[in-house]
């Protein structure tokens, strides 16, 4: 038989993203690599802390990003970034992931009005600025 590659995980990992299937994304995260051998690249962990921050485990995410054996890009802190805006997640998270993406892309203005966003919803006046 056919014998699925990296990029095949991907889509797989995207897809269990995108439905909301948390344990089935880690299942085939597993299976990826016990299986068939398979080493996550970026992509596969970019669709694993887009997973757990759809379903608002953005906690969870911080740490399986510090944990990676590879060093996160803007993808994945954006992908973390998005979970954070979309589940109202953490702000002492959303401070981290904001200041680890403005640390790769200082000119990337969506940092600093998610930023400002999220003081003003807190009622942190004084941060909002």
């Amino acid at each position: 038989g056919i014998l699925p590659n990296d990029v095949v995980f991907v889509s797989v990992l995207s897809a269990c993203s995108h439905c909301g299937l948390e344990d089935d994304g880690w299942y085939w995260f597993y299976c990826m690599q016990e299986e068939y051998g398979i080493k996550p690249g970026l992509a596969h962990y970019a669709c694993m802390v887009d997973l757990l921050s759809r379903q608002g485990n953005v906690e969870e995410a911080l740490g399986f990003v510090y944990n990676m054996p590879v060093e996160p890009d803007k993808r994945i802190w954006g992908s973390l970034l998005a979970g954070c805006r979309a589940t109202r997640g953490s702000v002492e998270v959303a401070e981290q992931v904001a200041k680890q993406l403005i640390g790769l892309d200082p000119n990337n203005t969506s940092c600093y009005v998610f930023l400002s966003n999220l003081y003003a919803q807190q009622g942190r006046w004084d941060d909002v600025e």
